[in-house]
């Protein structure tokens, strides 16, 4: 069973049920200390089972620990294409996909990325065989648009969108509510071939003065250069949010983003993408609730700003 697992570090096993782990045991521990932090670090974005099969339906037996949102879904791609996408409202009970064809095929059943996820391995009118496995690995750093906040279907975060594009593995480890903030950085386990940097908005009000953020992004990224190899990196400059026009601690959201360009200027290897360019600028294409800051891209959104960074990467050859 473990070996179905894609996008993950880790797989815990307790009485036949699985749960994957995108973090190491520090981090864990380290988001551990916020509330809000722990729900979304253990929870499984961009994770899914991905196998090889003829069968003709497959039943997959779930349970839902923390929650990050209300909703969450799972997600059927045959041979990279979304066929299937099941919402569930229970927080214990079986997924059923019923499967196109009668032929061999790739399939991957992408998890709940706002939820704490438990399987049990999968029933099936055929064996189940493991993908093969894909050898360059993608490490997504980020917050809660990372993460997929607020997609309603678990395979619209970006990062899994992208990296079926790419064909590599992912590690996305965005988690809500984070910022420039070193200590939660940590050897993975693995040489990434590839790693993104999507920080910023959080930033914007976790730290007061423009040295103390730009301190923040200096220490990141000093630890992040330390503990990889890696020099394809690029940071992705904050997206559009519908509060851009206002000022938080003096510094208005372009000054913000500018001051946060200038660090990563420092380093002459590190690449930038410019978020702004990636999304229209337009509360439509945004999720959250019509009360409240419009800064996470609905399903449309994600689209667009996945389709935005695989563009500047491949521009950049990868």
């Amino acid at each position: 069973m473990k070996e179905l697992f894609r996008n993950c570090l880790s797989v815990e096993e307790r009485d036949g049920w699985y749960r994957p782990l995108r973090f190491t045991q520090g981090q864990l521990e380290e988001y551990a200390k916020v509330e809000g932090w722990k729900i979304r670090s253990v929870a499984a974005s961009s994770v899914c089972l991905s196998f090889r099969t003829a069968a003709e339906s497959v039943r997959i037996k779930y349970r839902l620990g923390g929650m990050a949102r209300n909703w969450a879904s799972f997600d059927l791609t045959v041979d990279g294409v979304l066929c299937q996408s099941v919402e569930v409202t229970d927080k214990e009970g079986a997924v059923c996909f019923t499967l196109p064809g009668d032929s061999e095929r790739e399939l991957s059943v992408y998890l709940p990325q706002f939820a704490e996820v438990e399987l049990m391995a999968p029933e099936a009118d055929a064996p189940l065989c493991p993908a093969k496995k894909r050898e360059s690995l993608w490490l997504a750093l980020g917050d809660s648009i990372t993460q997929g906040m607020v997609a309603r279907r678990s395979s619209s975060a970006y990062p899994t969108m992208v990296s079926e594009q790419l064909g590599c593995e992912v590690i996305n480890a965005g988690v809500g509510g984070i910022s420039f903030n070193h200590s939660e950085l940590d050897f993975i386990g693995r040489e990434p071939s590839l790693i993104t940097v999507a920080l910023g908005c959080n930033d914007w009000f976790a730290y007061k003065s423009r040295e103390e953020l730009k301190t923040a992004v200096r220490m990141y990224l000093d630890k992040l250069v330390s503990l990889y190899r890696c020099r394809n990196i690029f940071v992705i400059l904050p997206i559009w949010l519908s509060t851009a026009a206002e000022t938080v601690h003096g510094k208005t959201f372009a000054e913000h983003r500018e001051l946060i360009r200038q660090v990563v200027g420092e380093y002459g290897f590190i690449r930038i993408i410019d978020g702004y360019e990636l999304l229209p600028h337009d509360t439509a294409f945004y999720n959250d609730p019509k009360d409240e800051r419009q800064v996470h891209p609905g399903d449309e959104g994600m689209i667009l700003y996945g389709m935005g960074i695989l563009k500047r990467l491949r521009e950049a050859g990868v």
